[in-house]
């Protein structure tokens, strides 16, 4: 008997894999996981762990992180079958997702700023000042700004 294997708890064990595999079932949209909220309804939310590695990578990496380990706690409690933590860690992630996208957003707002403003302020130390700069900027230094026509 020593070598005896409790098969009904085998496959109990091997049951409860296939329901939490099942509940981690893609929809049509390809990656939308169905969570059962408290108040009895279902409710399908978007596997947020795509968006999270975007904005951590393109927009403002520390809230991305924050928002990339959040979605996949998401991940985990959906299989876990716990939906009320699965929830509260999807509106987590969301929430990192939001904020590094709006500074991100900033910061991508703020460089391109200051690469025109240094473009325009090296035109404008080798032309004839601001003015200059803008006219060399916009004739693509093909026009004489400013110059009376010559007849």
């Amino acid at each position: 008997m020593e070598g005896f294997v409790n098969n009904t708890s085998t496959a109990k064990a091997a049951e409860a894999e296939v329901a939490a595999a099942d509940a981690y079932a893609p929809t049509a949209g390809g990656d939308a996981l169905v969570v059962d909220i408290e108040s009895g309804h279902k409710k399908t939310l978007g596997d947020p762990t795509m968006t999270a590695w975007v904005v951590t990578l393109l927009c403002f990496f520390p809230t991305g992180i924050p928002a990339i380990l959040a979605a996949h706690k998401f991940r985990e409690h959906v299989l876990a079958g716990d939906d009320e933590r699965a929830a509260l860690e999807h509106a987590r992630a969301q929430h990192f997702i939001k904020v590094s996208a709006v500074i991100g957003a900033l910061i991508w707002a703020l460089v391109a700023f200051l690469i025109i403003l240094t473009v325009i302020l090296v035109f404008a130390t080798a032309t004839d000042g601001i003015i200059g700069a803008f006219c060399e900027i916009f004739t693509l230094g093909m026009g004489d700004c400013g110059a009376a026509p010559v007849n």
